[in-house]
């Protein structure tokens, strides 16, 4: 899914991985990852995907340990 331009936010760049942006947030806050689903391009995909997760998780991990 490629959001429409009126849907984001701001990108992220993940400089290891992508010098431009790799990370889609929407105005939502939603994340989308932008080369999810892109032919070619399976293991960027998959490397985004996994800074994604690790981010999500320390984002669990901060709510946490506020309880």
């Amino acid at each position: 899914m490629q959001p429409r331009n009126e849907e984001i936010d701001y990108g992220i760049e993940i400089p290891e991985i992508y010098d431009g942006v790799a990370v889609w947030v929407l105005k939502c806050g939603l994340r989308i990852n932008r080369f999810a689903g892109e032919p070619g391009y399976e293991r960027r995909a998959a490397r985004i995907q996994q800074w994604m997760d690790e981010q999500a998780q320390a984002d669990n991990d901060k709510g946490s340990s506020h309880e």
